[in-house]
């Protein structure tokens, strides 16, 4: 997927308070200035460049090319699988919704390659080329045959994570 913006809100009933906790656009060209954290697998890797966004001058995307294109390939069968995420202290008086909000695309085979979103505790680390557990899986089984940018709205499970 490509140009993530993850905004997490808490939405409180009655008067419509808004308190967004993370916004990010990438316009900074580097993940490290949020706090991200890559774990790559080494084939098709996460990259903030320009060679895919949605508006603005730079986007999170996977290439094979070490970020110049954002093409990816499949090469072998091994399991190839990279991972960017975010720890994010949600607020102990966050007890209604909350939500992920981010722009994506993702034109691939349908089946074989697509993105996925997790919602874990920090205690578990992602790692390279092994797929998370679907427990902590969140929104749609797989981001994938989209050739157009949407915004995608999650809703965050409040229970169970420390």
């Amino acid at each position: 997927w490509d140009n993530s913006i993850s905004n997490f809100r808490n939405i409180l009933t009655g008067a419509e308070y808004l308190l967004e906790i993370l916004i990010d656009d990438f316009e900074s060209g580097s993940f490290a200035t949020k706090g991200w954290v890559t774990v790559n697998g080494g084939e098709n890797d996460w990259y903030v460049g320009n060679a895919a966004k949605n508006s603005g001058t730079y986007g999170a995307y996977i290439s094979n090319d070490l970020g110049v294109s954002n093409v990816y390939s499949s090469v072998g069968t091994t399991l190839d699988v990279s991972h960017v995420y975010i720890d994010v202290n949600i607020p102990s008086n966050a007890v209604n919704a909350l939500f992920l909000e981010f722009d994506w695309r993702c034109e691939a085979e349908i089946g074989f390659d697509w993105g996925r979103v997790f919602n874990m505790p920090t205690s578990v680390v992602p790692i390279a080329n092994v797929s998370n557990s679907v427990t902590y899986q969140i929104g749609p089984a797989e981001l994938n045959n989209q050739f157009d940018f949407i915004t995608e709205r999650i809703a965050l499970p409040l229970a169970g994570l420390t």
